[in-house]
């Protein structure tokens, strides 16, 4: 039998599940084939009681995610699992993984960000992280002598403590960056259709899908799957969210969706590709009410947007 109901997959899906129960559930699924099953049949038949939209398609691709980042974590356990603990609302994982052909063992933390919350986390080396909401962050105990790397999906600003001996790694959905001692925002969920890169101080290095770019301060990296974009911006903007603050001088409007949908935990049903190409700029605090956001983006664009619960319909202006 399976350990939960198919009402705990729809509840998932609508919003109504607990953190804790949606990481049961993500465990479950990794490890059990007969709850794996349970789970499709589950998404199958949600999928088939709501309409084939993109804000249900991104909600099935965001818990196929989470599962794929648990059966990750679980690949790295060697002899025991750490107990999981809450903190800041972030939950986090600890497992034990092999660092190096050596017998040493350090811990792995896995902190899984709930949508509207933020969290900060100083590393072994002293390096600051910020994670921002619905993101997955995973680092260890003690770093190797010879490389410092951790994983993110999702997003997460960084302030590395210098080491040229060293270097620092992260690796995301959408490519790897390395540095040595610096300070940027990457914004990289895998449910997400591009990645950005904006870099503050010192200089790092890019890389995705064979190709490598060398960033200097004021440089903005953007990756959509198919190609590389690089741009000077104010990079300041791009860590605004640390604060409270969304401030964007030109940011596009499926971007700007994706960014409310983490901050306010809705939906958004795109029923209009009219606006994809469309930006505008931004600034706000994420205690503003969203209903008051939307107004303002339709006071700007002829666009019609429709709060229903926790589902915002995007639609052309009747």
């Amino acid at each position: 039998m399976s350990s939960f109901t198919k009402e705990h997959v729809f509840g998932y899906f609508e919003g109504s599940l607990t953190p804790a129960g949606e990481q049961s559930m993500y465990e479950s699924i990794s490890s059990s084939e007969e709850d794996a099953a349970a789970f499709r049949a589950a998404e199958n038949e949600w999928l088939a009681s709501h309409k084939a939209s993109e804000s249900s398609a991104r909600m099935v691709d965001r818990v196929r995610a989470a599962i794929e980042r648990e059966k990750r974590a679980r690949a790295h356990r060697l002899y025991f699992r750490v107990a999981m603990i809450a903190a800041s609302l972030a939950l986090i994982v600890s497992s034990a993984l092999l660092l190096s052909r050596r017998e040493d063992v350090a811990t792995l933390s896995e902190m899984v960000v709930p949508a509207g919350e933020k969290t900060e986390v100083t590393l072994p080396d002293g390096t600051h992280v910020w994670v921002n909401s619905l993101s997955s962050f995973s680092y260890p105990s003690s770093f190797k002598k010879s490389v410092r790397e951790v994983e993110l999906d999702g997003e997460a600003f960084f302030e590395v403590q210098a080491n040229p001996k060293h270097p620092f790694v992260v690796h995301t959905p959408y490519g790897t960056i390395t540095v040595l001692g610096t300070k940027f925002n990457v914004c990289s969920y895998l449910e997400d259709k591009s990645a950005q890169t904006a870099l503050l101080e010192g200089s790092l290095k890019y890389e995705i899908a064979g190709k490598t770019v060398m960033m200097d301060p004021g440089d903005l990296v953007t990756f959509d799957r198919s190609k590389i974009l690089i741009s000077k911006t104010d990079a300041s903007q791009y860590t605004s969210w640390i604060d409270g603050q969304i401030t964007y001088d030109d940011i596009l409007l499926p971007m700007l969706w994706d960014r409310l949908s983490r901050i306010y935990n809705v939906r958004f049903d795109i029923r209009t590709r009219m606006f994809d190409n469309e930006s505008i700029r931004v600034a706000f605090s994420e205690h503003d009410p969203i209903d008051e956001i939307l107004r303002a983006v339709q006071a700007l664009l002829p666009i019609k947007l429709t709060k229903e619960g926790d589902t915002v319909v995007v639609a052309n202006q009747s």
